[in-house]
């Protein structure tokens, strides 16, 4: 499996979330505009026998501890 960078946890969840398993992913691109022109995160992934497309953006929360932002889902958008 080849990927553009890495697939993050949240990521894998809603591929999961979807009965796909990212180590059954052929290869995954992503795109930072749809095709309508709004800005969101595309992923674009194909396995041997299927085509798959989430669009959305990363979520981040601030701990209050240290004021650092951590990555916590991946909101879909449908």
């Amino acid at each position: 499996m080849k990927y553009f960078d890495f697939i993050s946890n949240s990521l894998a969840e809603e591929f999961a979330k979807r009965m796909v398993h990212v180590d059954d992913l052929l290869y995954c691109v992503k795109a930072d505009i749809d095709g309508e022109g709004n800005y969101y995160d595309v992923y674009i992934a194909f396995t041997k026998d299927t085509l798959h497309i989430i669009s959305g953006y990363d979520v981040f929360t601030e701990t209050k501890k240290n004021h650092r932002k951590t990555k916590s889902r991946f909101s879909v958008r449908l």
